[in-house]
């Protein structure tokens, strides 16, 4: 699954983002294929945050279309400090 899927609630998933502020000295990574909803979140600096790309191509095999998780992944990385990304 992916926690930040359209239809997980905002609410469920700010939760899971208070709890790891309660072990500062662990690191988190949260994965996903839906880049652009990261935006809505601020993350503590113990987490990691990843985009996966399957391929340049799109094979409409999610939601969001490569290009456009290309496109937020290079605005992430601006913005948060730790970005990793899967292929």
């Amino acid at each position: 699954t992916d926690l930040f899927a359209d239809n997980v609630p905002a609410e469920y998933i700010q939760k899971i983002i208070d709890h790891t502020k309660n072990y500062p000295r662990k690191k988190f990574l949260f994965q996903t294929k839906n880049p652009e909803r990261l935006f809505y979140f601020d993350f503590p600096e113990n987490v990691i945050l990843c985009v996966t790309i399957e391929t340049n191509r799109d094979y409409y095999v999610s939601n969001i279309p490569i290009p456009k998780r290309i496109y937020f992944t290079k605005i992430l990385h601006k913005k948060f400090n730790k970005l990793m990304i899967t292929i």
